[in-house]
């Protein structure tokens, strides 16, 4: 295979990506390179080892203009040379960005046009489920077959600047094609203002990664950075002095340069951006107030578009460039296409602009990218709302159109899988409708804000957001709305709301709400239906009809309506009796939300089938635990995330690993009320007395288990955590304070204690309890209450913790009732399938 050089310019240029380094046929100039050769060895040794099969992930960073972009280049060419498949992208800096860019460009260049089209749901390979996961793996796939044909080196640049969703395809790529040989080389910028779900993001993938830190220029590499650029005649006393003032900053060095004060009397500016404004300061201006108006287009402008935004003619433009590149400001990049020579050029032109000038250029921008806003490309969707939020202060007209502009780019990042680039665009819609002169915003608005941050497992931030929706819902009348926002209040999880007032609440509205539903809506009304039913199984209620619900659901045609009712349903079987019935709802589940595009829901259904299997004392637990893990991770969902997390504490335990799980438990517990999840406090505390009891210190929580046991939040059907408080009086030597809560728990016998996801706990807390205080009646009864679930282990709800094989409990409820071979027969067991 030949080599493949492609430098992306932007999304206006999308069919222009395999037509050269620039897009143009025009390849400017490369300066000489300096310095770096240790970071290029290390480098080079990894790029080595992609030649022969091995891949890495490289993260370059630095300052800003420390020379990430120069180095990458160098890389970029060296891998050239060493005959790698080279594709080089740059993320944008300047917003209005497409879905996942610039994935699209290094697809198309290296795997063709149909593997670009994976990241778009409407156009991608219908044979691949229209899920974000499912269509990560489908890069993979056709990455690993270009990989087959040649070694190929991705160098990505500006990283820092990309959304979610690209860190995640990066990330997934670089831990999915570990054995295939593909380097992939990517450059951030340090002190560049993240926010958190992207922060945490490249520190992931740096915390993974091999580090290249480019730092400043040392006196000798000044020297010759000089000489390069036309000053090599430079005394020792002048380089001193001008390696003390720049730093050593290469982008510093070159301004210095072309400002003319090497080897002169001019005062030097105090820094890099103060170089760059004077710099700007001294063009003429004319040219300088085009290629400010220029500057809100981005790094690498379009001829015609700089005009139509700086209200002059091309002619001007190309003048204009002429001019700012003598001055080392811009470069031409082809025919109809300039570069501002850094971000920080680009923003010092920006910032010249007058407050008002700046949002009429935005304002004209929003013209230009899209004349007629209909059918829009999804890069054009992208680039018309960043330009329209940037203009939306000018006038009420304006922020109509910001928000309109918004709404439509969110849906098209959401068809790319995009999910969280959808919530910020919307987010910014609500926050545009939110300033005066607009009025609230509407309800059609809010039920789409909350809906996205659902779609990206925010559960706490959604709930808050359903609230207003529906409220925005009941003011309009439009029982839609209300009804999807009613839906949306119920959650991922069966019994969210856990105080009785707001329970009500909840429930009236979801009732109110699918009384008022016209009957074309089936689909949300089977939603309602199943919520409704999944909801009263917590206040008693049989299960039997939320699996009505279910093939209500399934008859509606509503692949949403079939997946939500699926999950609801599992989570209303999670008593024991239910066990082998579970895993073929889980995979209906799975199979569901994977071909029809709902990505969180096919995560639940993963969830559940690695519950299912721990549940069942299934050995491909532990498989299935994997495979959640890489999907939670590949999707940021941090409430599933959390559940793995939960699920890796109990492990902890199982093995004898205590004092690691107390602390994985408390760091698990601040990850649960990060992202709201209601049974934070429950799990933890499940897993200290799990950790506790092993310990034989559980009487210290006495107290505790006393004060969770009298919790107005615990459902009544969830008496397992009062018969575990009764155990532990029972263990401490209060036998009569144990006597008297196990019959309160059951005055007219066990059998008629409910059945839910922790009876087994409580059954065996129970016979905890009959074998302190020697009651044989007890035992006996809850013996016959346990023998059907002797294969089970015993572990409360979604498997937060594991008390070993319920075989143990009825071996020492044998041996109170006074059965001592029957005992032996069981703790027998207890101990193979404790080892197993």
């Amino acid at each position: 295979m030949g080599s493949v050089r492609a430098v992306s310019a932007d999304a206006r240029t999308l069919h222009d990506q395999a037509r050269g380094r620039t897009g143009s046929g025009q390849t400017p100039t490369a300066e000489p390179f300096v310095g770096r050769a240790h970071e290029l060895g290390v480098v080079a040794s990894l790029l080595a080892a992609a030649a022969d099969g091995r891949g890495s992930l490289t993260v370059v960073s630095g300052e800003a203009g420390i020379g990430k972009s120069r180095f990458c280049d160098e890389v970029a060419d060296r891998a050239d040379r060493a005959g790698l498949a080279v594709v080089t992208a740059r993320c944008w800096v300047d917003g209005g960005a497409p879905a996942l860019w610039p994935w699209q460009p290094i697809l198309r260049r290296l795997c063709g046009d149909a593997a670009a089209d994976l990241l778009d749901a409407d156009r991608g390979d219908r044979a691949v489920d229209p899920e974000r996961f499912a269509r990560f793996i489908a890069v993979t796939d056709r990455l690993a077959a270009a990989c087959e044909r040649a070694p190929v080196c991705l160098v990505i640049d500006d990283v820092h600047a990309a959304d979610a969703g690209t860190l995640l395809l990066i990330r997934f790529v670089a831990r999915t094609l570990t054995g295939a040989p593909l380097a992939v080389i990517v450059s951030r910028r340090r002190g560049e203002p993240v926010d958190g779900a992207r922060a945490a993001l490249l520190d992931d993938i740096e915390r993974e990664a091999t580090p290249v830190v480019l730092d400043r220029f040392d006196l000798d590499e000044t020297g010759a950075f000089l000489a390069t650029h036309g000053w090599p005649e430079i005394g020792p006393d002048l380089r001193t002095a001008l390696h003390r003032v720049t730093g050593g900053n290469p982008l510093f060095l070159r301004r210095i340069a072309a400002l003319g004060v090497v080897g002169s009397d001019a005062a030097l500016p105090g820094g890099v951006e103060v170089a760059i404004r004077d710099a700007v300061a001294r063009l003429d201006a004319g040219p300088r107030r085009v290629l400010q108006a220029a500057a809100v287009l981005g790094a690498r402008p379009a001829v015609s578009e700089a005009a139509g935004v700086a209200e002059v003619e091309p002619a001007a433009v190309l003048d204009a460039v002429a001019h700012a590149e003598d001055a080392g400001l811009v470069s031409v990049r082809g025919p109809d296409r300039f570069a501002y020579g850094h971000e920080l050029v680009r923003a010092a032109f920006e910032q010249g602009l007058a407050a008002g000038d700046r949002l009429d250029a935005h304002a004209r921008a929003v013209r230009l990218v899209a004349p007629d806003s209909t059918a829009l490309a999804p890069e054009r969707s992208a680039r018309r709302a960043h330009h329209a939020l940037a203009a939306a202060a000018r006038s009420a007209g304006d922020a109509r159109l910001a928000v309109t502009a918004c709404r439509a780019a969110s849906r098209s990042m959401a068809a790319s899988f995009a999910y969280e680039q959808a919530d910020r665009l919307v987010s910014a819609a609500v926050e545009v409708h939110e300033r005066p002169g607009l009025g609230a915003p509407p309800a059609q608005l809010l039920v789409e804000w909350a809906e996205a941050a659902l779609l990206c497992g925010q559960l706490a931030e959604a709930r808050g957001r359903f609230e207003r929706a529906a409220t925005a819902a009941q003011r309009e009348g439009d029982a839609v709305l209300l009804g999807r926002a009613a839906v949306g209040l119920g959650g991922h999880w069966v019994n969210e709301r856990r105080t009785p007032v707001e329970k009500a609440r909840v429930l009236g509205l979801q009732r109110s709400a699918l009384a008022g539903l016209p009957d074309v809506h089936e689909g949300l009304r089977c939603r309602l239906r199943a919520r409704l039913a999944a909801e009263a199984t917590y206040d008693g209620a049989p299960p039997e009809p939320v699996g009505a619900a279910v093939a209500a659901a399934r008859t509606s045609g509503d692949p949403l309506a079939l997946a939500e009712s699926l999950s609801l349903w599992h989570h209303t079987l999670l008593a024991p009796e239910f066990a082998r019935r579970r895993p073929g709802i889980a995979d209906e589940l799975v199979g569901v939300a994977s071909e029809h595009g709902h990505g969180f829901l096919a995560l639940m259904g993963l969830c559940w089938r690695a519950v299912d299997l721990f549940l069942l004392g299934d050995p491909r637990a532990a498989q299935a635990l994997e495979v959640l893990r890489e999907r939670a991770d590949a999707l940021v969902s941090l409430n599933i995330k959390y559940i793995v997390d939960v699920l890796d504490v109990m492990l902890l335990v199982r093995a004898g690993r205590l004092a690691e799980a107390e602390a994985a438990a408390q760091r698990c517990y601040d990850l649960g009320t990060e992202v709201g999840e209601v049974d934070a406090l429950a799990y933890l505390s499940a897993h200290t007395l799990a950790i506790r009891w092993i310990q034989g210190r559980d009487a210290e929580l006495l107290d505790l288990a006393a004060d969770i046991a009298a919790s107005p939040t615990l459902v009544q059907a969830e008496f397992a955590f009062r018969a575990t408080a009764a155990a532990i009086a029972a263990r401490a030597g209060h036998h009569d304070r144990a006597r008297a809560a196990i019959e309160g728990l059951a005055p007219e016998g066990l059998a008629g204690l409910p059945r839910s996801s922790t009876w087994l706990v409580g059954m065996v807390a129970i016979v905890e309890v009959a074998a302190e205080v020697g009651d044989r009646v007890v035992a006996d009864e809850v013996y016959a209450l346990l023998a059907p679930f002797a294969d089970l282990p015993v572990m409360p709800s979604l498997a937060v913790a594991c008390l070993g094989s319920t075989e143990r409990a009825l071996g020492l409820a044998a041996q109170t009732a006074g059965r001592l071979e029957r005992a032996v027969g069981h703790f027998e067991r207890a101990v193979d399938a404790n080892r197993r």
